[in-house]
């Protein structure tokens, strides 16, 4: 390469980078990315997440972009004082699982992904964060009340879910892409792993969460975040899953972005509620006993 070449090469490499420098701060944008040839990332303490899949980051201005910082802020606000087992069933891009991982990196942490897309951003965005933990357990597979396969959408990143059985009539379902993949149940996989109590089950299934509604009980983690959504296919069985739990544990609610958490007194009021006005919801569980 001439010398001229070498120094238009990089005046202009200079010249991007203060102009994205200069974008950054003009949108109030407080994150870092980065950026190579075949990558763009978020990069915040630690975990990178990839930027080509969710527009979520890029939407934020906040100080605190990671939707898990939070989340735990407000489970400490219920009574969480820590966290030596955590299980992240819906793991996608690795969000919740790599900001445990730092923020606890003695922790036992199972990484759950059905989707093999999404379980390989997850693979990806692990190798570009730096990760104190090494107690991650990756694992690729969906989750269900049994061993067996299941059909999971293609295309959808975050919202791949699983196609039922119960769903093989309907047309718009016959025209999706679809990969096979083994299921296996919560229960099986702590047992597998030697994860005796679980302190924090974040669940994100889009819709099957109410297939773990046994192992739940069984198993009976301290802290548990799922959410109610509009887009919930089988809302039927997950309001009956909800009733199933009330037995056991409290529920909590809060507005996004924010860490005021106020209690919910009766969950089929709330969960109607929220189906009514279209306002997905993330609801935290407490164990009664804990």
């Amino acid at each position: 390469m001439s010398k001229i070449k070498i120094r238009l090469r990089v005046y202009l490499l200079k010249k991007v980078i203060n102009s994205f420098k200069f974008l950054l701060r003009s949108l109030n944008f407080n994150s870092s990315i980065l950026i190579s040839k075949n990558e763009a990332l978020l990069y915040e303490k630690g975990v990178a997440l990839d930027l080509f899949h969710t527009n979520k980051y890029l939407k934020s201005s906040l100080n605190e972009i990671n939707e898990c910082y939070f989340m735990v802020k407000q489970l400490e606000k219920i009574g969480l004082k820590s966290i030596k087992n955590f299980f992240d069933a819906g793991a996608f891009c690795g969000e919740y699982t790599f900001y445990i991982a730092n923020k606890y990196p003695e922790a036992n942490i199972i990484s759950l992904e059905g989707s093999l897309d999404n379980f390989k951003k997850l693979l990806n965005n692990y190798k570009f964060s730096n990760i104190t933990n090494n107690k991650i357990k990756f694992i690729n597979k969906i989750l269900s009340n049994k061993e067996g396969v299941a059909k999971i959408t293609k295309g959808f990143n975050a919202e791949n879910r699983v196609i039922h059985n119960s769903e093989s009539k309907n047309t718009f379902n016959n025209k999706l892409d679809y990969e096979i993949n083994e299921t296996l149940t919560i229960e099986a996989i702590c047992k597998s792993n030697n994860m005796i109590n679980i302190d924090y089950l974040k669940i994100d299934l889009e819709g099957s969460e109410h297939l773990l509604e046994d192992d739940i009980i069984k198993l009976k983690p301290l802290f548990i975040q799922m959410e109610i959504a509009p887009s919930i296919i089988d809302l039927s069985n997950y309001l009956n899953m909800l009733k199933s739990l009330d037995k056991y544990y409290l529920f909590y609610t809060s507005e996004k972005g924010t860490v005021n958490t106020k209690r919910i007194e009766n969950i089929s009021q709330f969960y109607h509620k929220c189906i009514k006005n279209d306002q997905p919801k993330d609801i935290f569980l407490k164990l009664k006993s804990y």
